[in-house]
């Protein structure tokens, strides 16, 4: 989970101590079993991270509420931005000359 995510098991653990991310149930080998909630949830750490904040901001922001969203509604908040930002025109301009 941490080399898809992006950060060290060191980072998950104490993202575990501090409780921004929830201690997973562990496999009869002891190995930690993630959800696809948690890895959403590490990704959206991950990604307020690199925006600049705390890890006690990062707290604050990620209430319950966040963290019990679908994954539809978390998906297309990271990334409806993303792709207004890279397109501001809204593709207007290749829509110019188009055949009616």
């Amino acid at each position: 989970v941490a080399r898809i995510v992006g950060v060290s098991t060191r980072a998950i653990r104490h993202y575990h101590r501090i409780g921004l991310l929830p201690e997973p149930a562990r496999e009869s080998n002891g190995y930690r079993s993630y959800t696809l909630d948690a890895v959403v949830l590490l990704l959206r750490i991950r990604r307020l991270v690199e925006l600049g904040m705390s890890l006690d901001e990062i707290g604050d922001v990620l209430d319950e509420d966040e963290r019990s969203r679908d994954l539809d509604e978390v998906i297309d908040a990271l990334t409806v931005p993303a792709i207004e930002a890279a397109f501001p025109d809204n593709g207007e301009a290749h829509g110019e000359g188009a055949a009616e």
